[in-house]
């Protein structure tokens, strides 16, 4: 007997169950089908699209991040240019369709040429370091965290702003339409790191970054951000202090799942992380507003696996692998009492035939309970739900 899944979440339809509540503390900045940064509100569906494409990836789910760059895109201000020159290039088309656009050229000394900004560094902490660049005359640009020797890992690189080679060094670079590129760098500070840390974006001819400049050769720069976290997350603007980003909370009730029962249920996902780290990344949990009462999706120290949880103790652990990020995966999960088992990308489902179900009283979206627990870094591009659980060979179908 076929199983009738009811859509939860389906990029391809930019559709979102109607019981789903969203709320996020403050607004977000992602990008539109058209490729432009636009500013989402607080209650906003995040829909997350490629900005090459125009296609949708999903739902942005993404815990709460806070920019240490004051003045994101005012770059006249808080920033110190070094041994070059910062001027306004309205007649250039930002990354969110305004003409808030600044051109960094060197001054004629046979010298390293750059825009930097000073704040307060913790000692044994990874910060990631992300400017948006864009070609004019120079084709190169390099991204450095100064002094080294307060960095195990500092962040140095030279990204090519024709491709988005990270030609050397630790960066990457995503593309954006207009010639634009995403460029970021992560660096880990020392055990005795100084108070004061530097940041700066700084020219490069393509064969060196210490040249003899001059007021015609340079790069367009529109916003730059500072996080203190292994990853990147999506844009923050900032004015005369830090911003922080809420992270964003998508759940409902189960008594809206249409013949929701505690007894079974089936749940299948499609999604992608952006990062994966040591913790917890939920994808989507059935929870009672803590962890005592719960199945929930996640990647845990790398592995991908269902959690099943009564009374606070695990019934069971249905582990699936290994998970990395930037690959998109397919699981389907299909639990009642006596019987949990998950198949990932169509495999052969992973079988436990032991525990108690629990009795949860929401199904939330990337996180786990109210508060901002083990979130989720990445997008969501389909789930579903159906009131009964389906045979092994159907799991496999749905997982496919």
């Amino acid at each position: 007997m076929s199983v009738r899944l009811l859509p939860l979440v389906d990029a391809r339809a930019r559709y979102l169950h109607r019981a789903f509540t969203v709320a996020r503390a403050g607004e977000g900045r992602f990008a539109r089908a058209d490729g432009l940064i636009a500013t989402h509100r607080a209650d906003q569906v995040p829909w997350a699209y490629d900005p090459m494409t125009g296609g949708c990836l999903g739902l942005m789910l993404e815990p709460a991040a806070t920019n240490l760059m004051l003045q994101s895109d005012t770059l006249n201000t808080t920033w110190t240019t070094v041994r070059a020159t910062l001027a306004a290039a309205p007649s250039i088309v930002a990354p969110d369709g305004s003409n808030n656009v600044w051109k960094l050229t060197g001054s004629t000394d046979d010298n390293s040429h750059y825009i930097q900004q000073t704040f307060t560094r913790a000692t044994s902490t990874t910060y990631q370091f992300t400017v948006w660049v864009k070609a004019a005359e120079l084709t190169t640009a390099s991204m450095i965290s100064s002094i080294f020797s307060n960095y195990t890992t500092p962040a140095n690189c030279n990204i090519n702003l024709t491709t988005g080679a990270n030609v050397a060094g630790n960066g990457s670079a995503r593309q954006h339409p207009n010639g634009w590129w995403e460029c970021s760098a992560p660096s880990l500070t020392t055990g005795s790191a100084t108070s004061s840390g530097v940041f700066l974006i700084q020219l490069h001819n393509g064969t060196t970054s210490s040249f003899v400049g001059d007021a015609a050769q340079g790069v367009y720069l529109w916003s730059g951000q500072l996080e203190q976290s292994a990853y990147r997350t999506s844009p923050i603007k900032t004015t005369t202090g830090t911003v922080t980003r809420g992270q964003v909370f998508v759940a409902m009730p189960v008594g809206s799942l249409p013949g929701y029962t505690a007894t079974e249920l089936t749940m299948v996902a499609k999604f992608r992380l952006n990062a994966v780290t040591a913790g917890i990344h939920t994808i989507w949990i059935l929870d009672n507003n803590a962890a005592a009462e719960r199945i929930q999706l996640r990647v845990s120290g790398g592995t991908l696996q269902v959690i099943v949880a009564t009374g606070s103790v695990v019934q069971a652990s249905v582990d699936l692998g290994t998970a990395v990020a930037n690959t998109t995966y397919k699981v389907a999960f299909a639990g009642t009492a006596g019987s949990f088992a998950a198949s990932l990308d169509g495999a052969t489902p992973v079988v436990v035939s032991s525990g108690s179900m629990p009795a949860p009283t929401h199904l939330r979206l990337g996180n786990r309970t109210s508060v901002a627990s083990d979130p989720m870094i990445g997008t969501l591009e389909y789930c579903a739900y159906a009131p009964r659980v389906v045979s092994q060979a159907q799991l496999q179908q749905l997982a496919a």
